[in-house]
């Protein structure tokens, strides 16, 4: 089993089944603004999803930690949102492509 890191913004990932792949994306959530996963494909499953908190002044900014893990193969989509929870739109919008085989 093999754990691959990214930072998302257009990659393409390759594993193989039961591998994860960890995406970290840098958020402050005190201004509201956090990540989630708006769109993850069906062979994909959810690991993990928290926050980091950045090491420092009160208020710092840290990122967002998301597990997946491959348990079917072919090709999946996954796309994160950054938005407040009350506003219906996006601040920014990241996608990954994810190759299971």
């Amino acid at each position: 089993m093999a754990d691959v890191e990214v930072v998302a913004g257009g990659e393409d990932v390759s594993v193989a089944v039961h591998d994860t792949v960890t995406v970290r994306l840098p958020e402050n959530g005190t201004t509201g603004y956090v990540w989630s996963i708006a769109e993850r494909g069906e062979g994909l499953g959810l690991a993990d999803d928290r926050r980091v908190a950045a090491d420092g002044a009160v208020g710092a900014g840290g990122e967002h930690l998301f597990q997946l893990r491959a348990e079917q193969s072919g090709d999946w989509q996954v796309g994160f949102r950054l938005a407040r929870e009350w506003e219906s739109g996006a601040l920014e919008e990241r996608r990954l492509r994810v190759r299971v085989s």
